[in-house]
């Protein structure tokens, strides 16, 4: 495997709800309308984050720009939300063997309730991004042990394990106050599903590959949401370059692809 650096950029780009039916009390069918809003952790374990580094985006009741969404809605997600851009570097280990990075994106569904405070979700989202960044940590510390990018299965357990719905939940109780969680107790906020996509960087073929991006989230047997994308790994530069080099690939990337998207830091920023 070559050791050149390479860049990814991922861009989640709308959501779409489809429901099949929904049948009311008199047994006629319905539709109903609900404020979805979306939570987004980009993610990469490469040889200049050992540890692991996140890409944290903004989120709140009104982060994709809707109140009240219908089956059968197309919302086109945010670039400041939707988007980022990573640099990706082989892990050259001490016995000479390199392992191919692993990057990806989590991505929370969320309703909107209408009784949260603002700065309720704040709290909640502030416990997600952290609990994320505490499981990318510990993928981090398994694809060095184990001398290969981390597998879906493993992404998936450490995921499942780190109860990051009870420690969003508590977060949120936590930055109310008595009132403000009686208040919310009748129009909670609560998690349509939540879904991971994770590539690793030889999955992608010299010097540029463009992969689809399908994400599910069921929110019932007869409902269900989904976010489109795409993923593109460009063969950016040597090692040796300078991230100017990076950044002029990343934008010609997005100009092809017609983005307007900003590109993010890819650091591990602090959460406020």
């Amino acid at each position: 495997m070559s050791t050149d650096i390479r860049a990814a950029f991922i861009s989640l780009e709308q959501l779409r709800w489809s429901q099949f039916l929904t049948v009311t009390g008199g047994g006629g069918v319905s539709n109903y309308s609900v404020a979805p809003f979306l939570w987004v952790v980009f993610f990469k374990v490469d040889r200049d984050s050992l540890f692991g580094e996140c890409v944290f985006t903004p989120g709140d009741h009104r982060d994709l720009g809707v109140s009240d969404v219908e089956p059968g809605s197309i919302i086109s997600i945010p670039d400041l939300l939707g988007a980022a851009s990573l640099s990706l570097a082989p892990i050259e280990l001490f016995n000479g063997k390199v392992v191919s990075p692993t990057f990806g994106v989590v991505a929370v569904l969320m309703r909107d309730g209408g009784h949260v405070t603002a700065h309720g979700i704040s709290a909640g989202h502030d416990a997600l991004n952290f609990g994320v960044r505490g499981v990318i940590e510990g993928l981090a510390n398994i694809s060095i042990s184990q001398g290969s990018p981390v597998t879906d299965q493993q992404i998936a357990s450490a995921v499942m394990t780190s109860n990051l719905a009870q420690k969003v939940t508590d977060a949120v109780r936590n930055a109310q106050s008595f009132w403000e969680n009686l208040w919310a107790w009748s129009g909670a906020d609560s998690e349509i599903d939540h879904a991971i996509c994770t590539w690793s960087m030889d999955e992608f073929a010299n010097p540029s590959e463009t992969k689809s991006i399908s994400m599910q989230f069921r929110q019932s047997q007869w409902s269900s949401w989904t976010i489109d994308g795409s993923v593109t790994v460009v063969d950016a530069c040597p090692a040796s370059s300078s991230a100017t080099t990076l950044d002029r690939a990343l934008a010609q990337l997005a100009a092809e692809r017609g983005s307007k998207s900003r590109r993010q830091e890819h650091v591990l920023s602090p959460l406020t």
